[in-house]
């Protein structure tokens, strides 16, 4: 249906690893104020691409963290939310 291997060679991933570079300019945003310049970038972008990252709950019942980094990118820019200095809710340490 969606022609998914069971395994990829050396060099497929070799390949991939290749083209899987990110060529534009990396901006970390770490203060309220970065975050507004780059989201009146962002909001003037067609296409964005988006990821979180967090530290793991392991164990039954654990509770879950909170995101520590967001990424929103576009093909020419990617902006690194530290949202443990920015805050989460626009308040520093929330």
């Amino acid at each position: 249906m969606f022609g998914f291997k069971e395994k990829i060679s050396k060099r497929e991933i070799a390949q991939i690893e290749n083209q899987a570079i990110f060529k534009g300019r990396i901006h970390p945003i770490d203060t309220i104020e970065k975050a507004e310049n780059a989201l009146k970038f962002l909001m003037s972008e067609k296409i964005v691409g988006f990821d979180s990252e967090w530290k793991p709950t392991f164990g039954k019942g654990g509770r879950y963290s909170k995101a520590a980094l967001i990424q929103i990118s576009t093909h020419t820019d990617a902006y690194l939310f530290h949202t443990n200095k920015i805050g989460r809710n626009g308040q520093n340490g929330c």
